[in-house]
């Protein structure tokens, strides 16, 4: 167990970065007026996502090239979506519950309605993500 953690750290550590510039972009450009809601969730997603799927796909079956390592980021950057807004929940309801100071003034969802709430966000984060540029093009041709 120890061992994998050695071998799949690393990797994590590199997926949380990216999770935290991610996080401080919205937070930056008060994307969606998110604030810095995402900023925990994002790192944290990173580096889980990342470290499961990198021993999965990548030290277990010792499949080691540039080719496969681009394709499993690029899987392992859309897998952590969902778990982020997840993870937001949670970070919700310890900020609601247990800091219990006036920064969360709402009751959060329960966790059984934040899994496919989780899913239907990541879908839409990853939609605006990924269509950016197309709705760009778009809006130039109006003009």
């Amino acid at each position: 167990m120890i061992n994998r953690i050695k071998q799949t750290l690393p990797a994590g550590i590199g997926f949380a970065i990216i999770g935290l510039l991610s996080g401080l972009y919205v937070w930056h450009n008060n994307i969606a007026n998110l604030g810095d809601a995402l900023i925990i969730p994002a790192t944290l997603a990173g580096l889980v996502t990342g470290m499961l799927l990198w021993w999965w796909l990548i030290i277990k079956p010792q499949r080691c090239s540039v080719k496969y390592g681009a394709l499993v980021g690029a899987l392992i950057g859309t897998a952590a979506h969902p778990l982020c807004w997840y993870f937001n929940v949670i970070k919700a309801h310890i900020c609601f519950y247990i800091l219990q100071n006036g920064h969360c003034q709402q009751a959060p969802m329960n966790f059984i309605a934040a899994l496919p709430s989780s899913i239907v966000y990541a879908y839409l984060s990853l939609s605006f993500l990924y269509c950016k540029d197309f709705k760009c093009r778009l809006n130039r041709g109006n003009d």
